[in-house]
C-alpha cells in the first residue's frame, strides 16, 4: 500500500476531529482534546458553566520544584563522577551554588540543600504570581 500525501492529510484531519469531539463520562466531566473540563458554579450562583480550575497550590509546587532541582543536582553530580574531567560541568555548579566546591562529602550535602532551596524559592515566588495573574486576567 502506497502512502500518499492525501492519505496522510485525511488521517490527520480524522485524528484531530476525533480529538476535538467533546465526550462526557458519567460524572459530568467533559473531555476535549484530552483536557478535562470540570463544571463549577458561577460566583454569583446564577448559572452553571464549564470552567477550568487551574489555580496552583503553593505548597505542592514548592515541594515539587525543590525535589526536581535536588534530583537534577544528583544527576549532575553522578554525571560528573562517571565522565572524564573534560566533559564536567562542575564549574556551573560552583557558580550557581554558593560555597559549593567539587567534590567532598560536605560540599555534596551543601549542594543538595542549596539546590532544593533554589527550587523551593522558585515555587514560592512563581506560584503566587501565577495565581494573582490568573485571578486578575480570568
Amino acid at each position: 500500500m502506497a502512502l500518499t500525501w492525501d492519505a496522510v492529510a485525511t488521517l490527520v484531519e480524522e485524528t484531530m476531529a476525533a480529538a476535538m469531539t467533546p465526550t462526557t463520562d458519567t460524572g459530568g466531566i467533559t473531555i476535549i482534546a484530552g483536557i478535562a473540563h470540570i463544571p463549577s458554579i458561577d460566583p454569583d450562583r446564577s448559572a452553571c458553566k464549564l470552567r477550568e480550575n487551574i489555580m496552583l497550590n503553593t505548597k505542592l509546587i514548592t515541594w515539587a520544584l525543590g525535589l526536581f532541582t535536588s534530583v537534577s543536582y544528583l544527576i549532575c553530580v553522578i554525571y560528573g563522577l562517571v565522565t572524564p574531567e573534560s566533559l564536567h560541568m562542575h564549574q556551573l555548579l560552583e557558580i550557581a551554588l554558593p560555597a559549593f566546591r567539587w567534590i567532598s562529602f560536605g560540599s555534596f550535602l551543601l549542594g543538595l540543600v542549596e539546590s532544593f532551596l533554589w527550587g523551593a524559592y522558585v515555587g514560592l515566588v512563581f506560584t503566587p504570581i501565577y495565581n494573582a495573574l490568573y485571578k486578575r486576567l480570568d
